[in-house]
């Protein structure tokens, strides 16, 4: 049974992307301990709901997701596909 955590997996690939824009699925499923297909879903989940992510990462990473025009989440999401 994996260990309880505070935070969703849906926020700790956000806090992943906030830090490296960049980073490839295979990372972020590394990284949390899941798979690949895991994490390109929550990435998908976290493209639809761009504003609302923006706002949670501004939040949680002290970033302004508006600074680049697009919010870390899109950016990852498409360096993936």
């Amino acid at each position: 049974m994996p260990s309880w955590t505070f935070l969703t997996a849906h926020t700790r690939v956000l806090l992943l992307v906030a830090r490296d824009p960049g980073v490839r699925l295979r990372d972020i499923a590394n990284s949390l301990d899941i798979t690949e297909r895991s994490a390109f879903s929550i990435v998908s989940d976290l493209v639809e709901q761009e504003r609302p992510v923006g706002e949670v990462l501004a939040l949680l990473a002290g970033t302004d997701y508006r600074a680049s025009g697009r919010p870390a989440a899109r950016r990852a999401y498409r360096s993936a596909c």
